[in-house]
């Protein structure tokens, strides 16, 4: 079996396209944080500004996401290799090799990441809007960015299950 062969059939592709789109989501993301920053806080931790700290908790989910679909990748890969016979028919091997089956697939994943960063960031938008109004419920940053990063860990497992 050739790497073309696996790379564009079934579940080895699609762990291929999830880690390649939540690696340019992860470069763009920390590029923005990047220049976010302010300079004049440089080399002191806890003085982060409130972009800085919304995009903290995605830079680590999209870091961790890259890790695990790679890591997946190779094993699967390693799987498939030990495997002789491709299971899948010469039909869907041509219609998954497409340029627009893989816009298509890496845009929907590129939704699914998005939609759960959006949707993890709610605990460090309560911190921010208790902090602006000077409501009593304030979380320290790092609490709220781990139950940010938590949160898109449940929903992102939550969202693979229902578009699959």
């Amino acid at each position: 079996m050739t790497f073309r062969e696996l790379v564009s059939v079934g579940p080895l592709g699609q762990r291929l396209r999830k880690a390649f789109v939540a690696l340019a989501l992860l470069a763009c993301t920390w590029v923005l944080w990047l220049l976010i920053r302010d300079p004049a806080w440089d080399g002191w931790w806890d003085a982060f500004n409130w972009p800085q700290l919304f995009l903290y908790a995605p830079i680590l989910f999209f870091f961790c996401a890259t890790v695990w679909q790679s890591v997946c990748f190779i094993a699967e890969w390693f799987k498939a290799k030990r495997k002789t016979t491709n299971l899948e028919s010469e039909v869907l091997q041509g219609a998954q090799s497409t340029l627009k089956f893989w816009l298509r697939d890496s845009s929907r994943v590129c939704v699914l990441y998005m939609t759960t960063c959006v949707i993890g960031d709610i605990p460090m938008a309560l911190n921010y809007v208790a902090e602006v109004r000077g409501w009593p419920l304030h979380l320290w940053w790092s609490s709220a960015v781990n139950s940010c990063l938590l949160l898109m860990v449940g929903v992102w497992w939550i969202l693979e299950r229902i578009y699959r």
